[in-house]
């Protein structure tokens, strides 16, 4: 009898380490791949942040290219400031109170972001300013450029102050506040 019950135990003890064992290895075997896809996706990670890093380097370096134009220009006294270059034409007017369409483009080549053909810009402004309280009016200008076989625009947003007269005439003390571009796709 004592025979058969320490057989039992050695094949119940067996079993057991069996369990263990197996409970080991599959462990391993999941930390391995757990582990191997972590580093997989750290390492598509960092490929797409190089690639988002070098796509902001580019944007950056067009719109410094911007600022170098800009910054030419003043010191060739054809402009006093920054927005001069986006809102004034060539004749030295605001593109926002030129009736004809064709004309509506600013020395550095931005154009009024909802503009069209046809369209009073000065109306819509004057209806813009009537409806707000404030003192102050975004104006939104647009410039489309091409590089290397790839359209992009580039955004300025020029706030405004408004006048006693409430009217676009009076709009005065201009000051950049956001420049951004963007991808045509």
């Amino acid at each position: 009898m004592k025979k058969y019950c320490t057989m039992n135990k050695n094949k119940a003890f067996i079993f057991l380490q069996v369990i263990i064992i197996s409970f080991l290895f599959i462990s391993l075997t999941l930390f391995i791949q757990i582990l191997l896809n972590s580093r997989f996706n750290l390492y598509k990670t960092d490929i797409k942040t190089e690639e988002s890093l070098q796509e902001c380097d580019f944007l950056d370096k067009i719109i410094k290219q911007e600022f170098k134009n800009i910054e030419e220009k003043i010191n060739n006294r054809e402009i006093k400031d920054i927005t001069e270059y986006i809102s004034l034409s060539e004749n030295r007017e605001k593109i926002f109170l030129i009736n004809e369409y064709d004309k509506r483009i600013s020395f550095g080549g931005y154009r009024l972001l909802e503009d069209e053909n046809g369209k009073n810009y000065y109306n819509y402004l004057k209806d813009k300013i009537k409806k707000m309280y404030k003192t102050k009016v975004n104006v939104h200008f647009i410039k489309n450029i091409k590089i290397m076989d790839k359209f992009y625009s580039v955004f300025v947003t020029v706030e405004y102050e408004i006048g006693s007269s409430r009217e676009p005439d009076s709009l005065h003390n201009g000051i950049l506040t956001r420049m951004w571009i963007k991808e045509n796709v």
